[in-house]
């Protein structure tokens, strides 16, 4: 818990509170899920949850794992941190747990990828704070973000054509897009992302990692 009178830094311990402030943030999504972490600690990594508290209400939180990888043991912090980027005591209050909490779990280094859209506001916040651009990306090097408040005619025209005509030819073969949660429709999809990887040349989740991943959220009708 910290000195700061106004806040206090705490580890989450319910899942309901938690859940219900990241889903409702604007930068919400499911890599700072709480059941998302249940998948991680599956294959037995470490993971943390921390919230950041104004009067009794989370106003910002970030979950993270442990990756014990070659390059270092490191605190992977994917799709967060959450909270308002506009408050810089907020802002660095949660880097400085970060660094904290990565030293407690004697990780060399913290790797975070947040829900920001890329502009020279936005990298000035990570450098300022002491961060460096990786080599390599975290879970996506791009993400875009699809307003679903349009109508099916306004997003198709707002494709690149090359998508355009790779969605029209998908529909002349008669492809279609199945809804399953049957554990076994993963091996199908595992197949297909081997094939896809090869093809595009990009390193492929292990089957377990995609079995385990969908028995987390399916168990609570999420996926």
């Amino acid at each position: 818990m910290t000195n700061e009178a106004k806040y206090q830094i705490l580890d989450a311990d319910s899942k309901e509170e938690w859940d219900e402030f990241v889903t409702k943030h604007k930068d919400s999504n499911f890599l700072q899920s709480w059941d998302f972490y249940v998948f991680y600690q599956d294959l037995g990594r470490q993971v943390v949850r921390r919230v950041i508290k104004q009067d009794g209400k989370i106003v910002a939180a970030y979950a993270g794992e442990v990756e014990p990888a070659k390059r270092g043991r490191h605190l992977a912090i994917a799709g967060g941190p959450t909270l308002d980027w506009q408050n810089q005591k907020l802002v660095e209050l949660i880097f400085e747990d970060m660094a904290k909490v990565g030293k407690k779990l004697h990780c060399i280094f913290v790797r975070v990828r947040p829900q920001l859209e890329l502009s020279n506001e936005s990298e000035q916040i990570f450098k300022s704070a002491g961060f460096r651009k990786a080599p390599m990306y975290l879970s996506v090097e791009f993400a875009g973000v699809l307003d679903l408040n349009k109508s099916e005619d306004e997003i198709f025209a707002g494709m690149r054509q090359r998508l355009r005509r790779a969605l029209r030819k998908a529909e002349k073969n008669e492809i279609t897009i199945e809804k399953s949660t049957d554990p076994s429709a993963i091996k199908n999809f595992y197949e297909i992302e081997l094939q896809t990887a090869k093809r595009h040349s990009f390193f492929a989740f292990s089957e377990k990692f995609l079995t385990k991943q969908f028995a987390a959220f399916a168990k609570n009708n999420e996926a």
